[in-house]
């Protein structure tokens, strides 16, 4: 059914969607973009299928062809606290690995007897303890230039251009960032909302 949209599903209709923002599951189905919503939560059952192979059966029936389990890699649910600690943990460990290979490069620039130590201890340069896939992937990174682009649609009052704002001192502070496109759909707004 949602391949093949009704007549009624023209331009004016999208026009509606895209005005009105994002649906609710059950507005998609009620229109027509989506066929079937899941009367269950499939979280549970994915992360059971993933144990064994008799949970992954249980887990096929249930859910029928709806999700595709051979994707589905997880076997634990966390909260958002914890994903967001591990992030940071993980973000905190990999500079301070890049501390370390500051300090070593500048060690083995400053001393002979450091970089053949360092050598001994496949430690080379240039990467020294990154591993050299990484070192090089963030050579790359390093270089790349962005273009921000900056959607502004709707009627501008005070809090659409507090964002707006908001958004443009945090590009402003990204040093990659050399060229920024200001892409303004509105039927303009509150006067002080448009000149901030």
């Amino acid at each position: 059914q949602s391949r093949s949209f009704p007549q009624s599903f023209n331009k004016r209709m999208w026009e509606s969607i895209y005005n009105y923002g994002s649906l609710t599951a059950a507005n998609a189905k009620e229109i027509g973009i989506v066929d079937s919503l899941p009367v269950v939560d499939p979280l549970d059952s994915l992360l059971q299928a993933n144990k064994s192979d008799e949970a992954l059966k249980e887990a096929k029936e249930k859910l029928g062809k709806t999700i595709d389990l051979s994707s589905f890699r997880g076997t634990k649910a966390v909260s958002l606290q914890e994903y967001r600690s591990s992030i940071a943990k993980r973000k905190r460990a990999e500079e301070r690995k890049w501390k370390i290979h500051e300090k070593l490069k500048y060690l083995a620039e400053k001393s002979g007897a450091t970089r053949q130590i360092l050598s001994l201890l496949q430690c080379d340069a240039p990467n020294y303890n990154i591993e050299m896939d990484q070192y090089i992937s963030s050579r790359h990174r390093e270089k790349k230039e962005k273009i921000a682009v900056v959607h502004v649609t709707g009627s501008i009052m005070s809090p659409m251009a507090k964002k707006i704002t908001d958004t443009l001192r945090k590009i402003k502070k990204d040093e990659d960032v050399k060229c920024v496109v200001i892409r303004v759909d509105s039927s303009g707004g509150s006067a002080i909302a448009s000149e901030a």
